[in-house]
């Protein structure tokens, strides 16, 4: 099981984001792991999860199952058993080395994944609940969030219900995860929400993945990719991380909320890419040595070393030495975080900067432009 990676690190010009509401500190990370590809000897655990009917069957609308008296474990059993048929197995082929992982229906026809799951495969293959085995054409990946797009030869998915794009799930709200933890499909673990916005850092140093849900729901290498679903039946996220000190379960696990998903997929279904937001900038961030250097009152930030000629910033009034510290009212601790709040912003999105200037923090408005690389 490899540790937490993007494969398309943050490039300079990308510097943007907030890092919505309190984040893991460094410090606290024993071990940030992909949850994903299983394979070598642990192959021979995989185990078929399929339904006995192979009837599709329809995930139940928001609210449906949310039914007042009736006991935590019965609402469990009703999702399980409503939403498994939307959740799929996807073994990868790189060679002579197999792996698993898991996939959310989203469409009569696609199927959603961690990027890190299929990533270099030479060969996937998708089981369905029922037992059907298909290989599916590749929509699309976008590796920055984590997220690819299967699109499978039926007619027609168990298509469960997407939370909104506006969704976000409260703290303390029971969950369910659905996947195939080492391979073992079908596996259903319960907890509740345990902290929302979370930002999740990356070892190589690239761009974390920020706003992730955390779950205390059991996750295990070979859920990545899997559903993260409500007590109303709604899919509010993709698991795709944990925190562990041995590789498994710890109690801490991450899942892309459904309304980064969305945004994702609807563009990589559109385009077949995502066309990321760029500021325009290059940077570094605000440490211990810069703050010396430059004698500065603030310790965290992201510092504009050079602001591009005619981009966003240089357009919005930035220049160089100024210290992103905010976006959008959102705490900026590094130019890895301004990057990753960044390119979740669409081309032409206005956001406010907080900035640091002159002994003082002010506002500065900025329409976001495109990645000099994309047009």
């Amino acid at each position: 099981m490899s540790e937490l990676t993007t494969s398309d690190p943050a490039s300079p010009t990308d510097g943007a984001g907030p890092s919505p509401r309190p984040r893991l500190g460094l410090s606290q990370w024993l071990l940030v792991a992909l949850i994903a590809l299983l394979g070598g000897a642990l192959g021979a655990l995989l185990v078929s999860g399929a339904a006995e009917d192979d009837t599709a069957v329809d995930a139940p609308a928001a609210g449906e199952v949310d039914t007042p008296g009736v006991p935590v474990a019965d609402v469990t059993s009703e999702l399980a058993q409503a939403l498994g048929p939307a959740v799929v197995r996807i073994d990868a082929q790189r060679g002579m080395v197999g792996g698993s992982g898991s996939g959310v229906v989203y469409d009569d026809d696609l199927v959603i994944t961690n990027a890190h799951v299929i990533a270099d495969a030479t060969r996937v293959m998708v089981t369905l609940p029922d037992g059907q085995r298909l290989e599916p054409e590749l929509v699309g990946a976008h590796p920055p969030a984590d997220l690819a797009v299967l699109r499978l030869p039926v007619d027609a998915l168990p298509v469960p219900t997407w939370a909104d794009a506006e969704h976000e799930p409260a703290v303390g709200e029971p969950v369910i995860a659905i996947g195939s933890p080492f391979g073992l499909d079908g596996s259903v673990s319960a907890g509740i929400v345990s902290a929302i916005g979370r930002t999740v850092p990356v070892q190589d140093g690239g761009v974390p993945l920020v706003d992730m849900i955390q779950t205390d729901a059991a996750i295990n290498p070979g859920n990545s990719g899997g559903a993260l679903i409500d007590r109303t039946g709604q899919v509010i996220g993709v698991n795709t991380a944990i925190v562990s000190t041995d590789g498994s379960s710890a109690g801490v696990g991450f899942a892309i909320p459904a309304g980064i998903v969305r945004s994702i997929v609807e563009q990589l279904v559109r385009d077949g890419e995502v066309r990321e937001a760029s500021l325009g900038i290059r940077g570094r961030t605000l440490d211990p040595e810069v703050v010396r250097e430059y004698a500065l009152p603030i310790e965290r930030g992201a510092m504009l070393l050079e602001v591009l000629e005619d981009g966003p910033a240089e357009q919005a009034g930035l220049r160089a030495g100024d210290v992103i510290v905010g976006l959008d009212g959102e705490p900026i601790d590094s130019l890895a975080e301004l990057a990753a709040a960044v390119r979740l912003r669409t081309p032409g999105d206005e956001v406010t900067l907080q900035v640091w200037r002159d002994g003082r923090e002010r506002e500065i408005a900025v329409e976001l432009g495109a990645r000099p690389d994309q047009g």
